[in-house]
């Protein structure tokens, strides 16, 4: 008898999960049609190109920036958009932050509209299908640093001023158009605009800044995503060291501190952060999978009460920008030990860059490493 309640609520639970899924349809949204915009798509790209020719490479010192470089990307804007750059006020702050005041009607709730123009260093060039800083177009795609990461935003900025400004057209409300040559490192050039516009007393009703980006195959069956970024996690820099006794390498100890640390950095590779689905995640889950034809993944989506944790295992286990936004990730980037093949280290250090969810501290990052490594030995410091 037992088993006919058992097979009784199983075929409860099939038809309770088959109606969701079913019924699991997108949500009506109306849509307004817009007249199609006429760009001069050439001017454009090539406009692009000369800011990627601009090799304006970050540095935590400034000082060991090319100047020569960033002072000259500044000077292309002043040439290629010069409706902008006489109907805003323009003011440069720090090194090189950028800030642009188009007027309004009024100065009540004003928008700022950002981005960044300096880009990471290249890497070893040989690995490039086509040169980072050359601006090359092949197969359709214009190649180079800073073409996503992100030049591309600020082209669409200034190219969409400096049209809206020869129409005649007027904002209803103050814009500051801001950019910064140092957000790769973490630089003082948005915080120097944050405290600019403390000074002034202006306060942004809407910030838009670098997002998502046009997303193909994070889900099967759907086409490509238009993602935006509604959130930004925090960063750290952890340094991971292990004192050492040094000497020569023709004695070593059973683990030099260098052995020591790679040890600490496989232990904290293999204690990842929780996973959660918070509720843009799930959001953008939603919206997905009542997109989805009918199948398991949309059965999955449709009843995330039940599926939640398998779907969770499951985008970890791929990998990737969906993994990557559901836990706080550790990346260990930076490793130094002995400067010569034959003498072992008086110390190892490694630096591990930390991306934080917004329910993880630096301190709760930090002590969850430290209880994966579980070593004495092992020496932490939060650097940034």
């Amino acid at each position: 008898m037992w088993w006919l309640i058992i097979l009784g609520l199983l075929l409860v639970l099939i038809v309770i999960l088959l109606v969701r899924t079913v019924n699991y349809k997108p949500k009506k949204v109306e849509v307004t049609s817009l007249p199609k915009l006429e760009v001069d798509n050439e001017l454009m790209t090539k406009h692009l190109q000369e800011m990627i020719r601009i090799p304006t490479v970050s540095n935590h010192d400034f000082e060991k920036c090319d100047k020569e470089v960033f002072a000259s990307f500044p000077k292309l804007l002043v040439k290629n958009y010069p409706l902008v750059n006489e109907k805003c006020d323009f003011k440069k702050i720090g090194n090189t932050g950028l800030v642009y005041h188009w007027k309004g009607k009024n100065s009540d709730s004003p928008t700022v509209l950002m981005a960044h123009y300096d880009v990471v260093a290249t890497g070893e060039a040989s690995k490039w299908k086509h040169a980072p800083f050359a601006g090359d177009i092949a197969d359709g795609q214009l190649w180079g640093r800073g073409t996503l990461d992100t030049k591309i935003t600020l082209l669409g900025v200034m190219e969409g001023a400096e049209r809206m400004i020869k129409e005649g057209y007027v904002p209803e409300h103050d814009i500051y158009l801001c950019f910064s040559g140092n957000e790769e490192v973490a630089g003082d050039g948005a915080p120097g605009i944050v405290e600019y516009f403390a000074s002034i007393n202006v306060h942004p009703a809407l910030v838009v800044d670098e997002g998502g980006a046009i997303v193909p195959d994070m889900f099967p069956s759907i086409p490509p995503l238009a993602v935006i970024g509604v959130g930004e996690k925090g960063m750290m820099d952890l340094r991971m060291s292990v004192p050492g006794e040094g000497g020569h390498a023709s004695h070593p100890p059973v683990h030099t501190a260098l052995g020591v640390l790679s040890k600490a950095i496989c232990d904290s590779e293999k204690h990842p952060f929780k996973a959660s689905l918070s509720a843009p995640i799930k959001g953008l889950l939603e919206t997905v999978g009542r997109n989805l034809p009918f199948g398991l993944q949309k059965l999955a989506l449709a009843n995330m009460w039940l599926f939640g944790g398998i779907l969770k295992k499951a985008f970890v286990a791929q990998g990737g920008e969906l993994a990557a936004m559901l836990k706080t990730t550790q990346s260990w980037n930076m490793a130094s030990a002995s400067p010569q093949a034959n003498i072992i280290p008086n110390d190892a250090k490694a630096v591990c860059n930390i991306r934080l969810m917004n329910t993880d501290s630096p301190q709760q990052a930090l002590d969850h490493i430290k209880q994966a490594v579980n070593n004495p030995k092992v020496e932490f410091e939060i650097i940034d």
